[in-house]
């Protein structure tokens, strides 16, 4: 994956280098914390979501064996839901 820093339009200029490996799809992005997290679907060997984060747009930091996903789970989504239901769910696991 790479970042395009000018604009989402033609001609694209100022392309970073890669921030990830290949073979990846479905990304989201997060604003968590002061920094940005990139979440995508490594979806060749090994399968997993994975998950970068930057703070700069400029360095990015490997967060994928931080974390941990549902089993099988592609494509995320990012929504925010109040501290209460996070809990709540997480009680329920």
């Amino acid at each position: 994956m790479r970042l395009l820093i000018n604009s989402a339009n033609p001609p694209w200029r100022s392309v970073s280098e890669p921030f990830t490996g290949d073979w990846l799809e479905g990304p989201s992005i997060a604003s968590i914390g002061g920094g940005w997290w990139i979440y995508f679907d490594h979806y060749s060997k090994p399968q997993r979501y994975g998950a970068m984060r930057t703070t700069d747009w400029k360095n990015f930091e490997d967060m994928t064996e931080q974390l941990s996903f549902p089993a099988d789970h592609r494509h995320g989504t990012v929504v925010q839901i109040p501290e209460t239901l996070a809990r709540g769910l997480q009680e329920q696991r």
